[in-house]
């Protein structure tokens, strides 16, 4: 019995504690953490708002700007002409595939046998390497803006390249090996379509103008030898005495053998050089003729034509009756 009434009066003070307890602490509770920090919390969205909406977009716009001007900026000017950093890179990497083309058509040319004949090529004697093509070797941005400018220069001297002596310095660079449809072809080729054969010769253009105001009027386009250079020395100073006499050339036509023309072999010369310009300078024929245009025109002016038809109305009045010029005034 007592341990009965033991166990009876300890269950009600056990069911008392179970029944009346109080609530776990929310501390650790996501929307209790919420609520006290809301405050900081909608400052920092706000900010994040305008950070999102105001500055970002600005920010964009600025580097947009900064793009476009960095395009435009003046590097240099001269005669009026501004140089963009736009229009110098480009000049620049024309520039280097030029080099390339020059490199690749010099190597093409010495393996089928030739020789580049042209001033400024330079070849290593000893190891067969090529140190000079005959135009500035290292691309730069400021070789480029000294090239447009010293060009300048030189064409306000009244130095210039036509199309037609660029071909012949192409022809004499790689010794008749190519023609200018194989040559545009071949730096279509090795830019992978970037550049063609005009865009070589506007660099090479460029670049030997400024050669001529580099050299005062040496621009590199004709080779000179020590042995041309030798020849030309007794042009102008050797000297000979001949002994000659006049000759009819119809007495010796009848001694003249009377060979039969070869039709094939005057086909096959003309076949040879009809894709080449004639040059005296060599041995190997050309029979494609300059670019030419003939046109005509008529020009006059309003004032000696009015001049003339009045002239004439003068002539005809004074030829005229005042009689009969009268009648027929009556009459209308």
């Amino acid at each position: 019995m007592r341990f009965f009434h033991q166990v009876a009066a300890i269950a009600p003070k056990t069911a008392g504690i179970g029944c009346f307890r109080k609530p776990a602490p929310m501390n650790n509770s996501p929307f209790e953490v919420f609520r006290r920090n809301l405050k900081p919390l909608m400052v920092f969205l706000t900010a994040l708002a305008l950070f999102a909406f105001v500055v970002l977009p600005v920010l964009d716009q600025y580097m947009r700007q900064n793009a476009g001007t960095r395009n435009e900026q003046v590097l240099a000017t001269f005669d009026g002409q501004k140089l963009t950093r736009e229009r110098v890179d480009g000049f620049t990497r024309g520039h280097r595939a030029t080099l390339f083309f020059l490199q690749d058509l010099a190597q093409r040319t010495i393996k089928d046998g030739r020789v580049p004949q042209t001033a400024g090529f330079r070849q290593n004697e000893q190891t067969g390497e090529i140190v000079g093509l005959g135009i500035n070797p290292e691309p730069s941005t400021e070789g480029s803006i000294r090239t447009f400018v010293f060009a300048g220069q030189a064409t306000k001297k009244g130095f210039s390249l036509s199309d037609s002596d660029l071909a012949v310095w192409l022809e004499r660079f790689c010794d008749g090996l190519y023609t200018e449809a194989e040559l545009n072809s071949l730096a279509k080729k090795m830019s992978s379509n970037s550049m063609n054969l005009p865009m070589v010769k506007e660099q090479l253009r460029l670049h030997m103008l400024a050669q001529v105001f580099i050299n005062r009027g040496y621009a590199g386009l004709r080779i000179t030898t020590p042995d041309q250079t030798w020849r030309s020395f007794k042009k102008l100073n050797q000297k000979a005495t001949a002994n000659t006499y006049g000759v009819l050339v119809s007495d010796y036509l009848d001694q003249v053998p009377k060979d039969e023309v070869d039709s094939e072999g005057i086909t096959e010369l003309y076949n040879e050089g009809k894709d080449r310009f004639p040059n005296p300078e060599s041995s190997e024929p050309g029979f494609r003729r300059r670019y030419s245009a003939s046109f005509q025109f008529v020009s006059g002016s309003p004032e000696s034509f009015m001049a003339d038809e009045i002239s004439k109305l003068t002539d005809l009045n004074s030829n005229l009756d005042p009689v009969a010029v009268d009648n027929i005034l009556s009459q209308v």
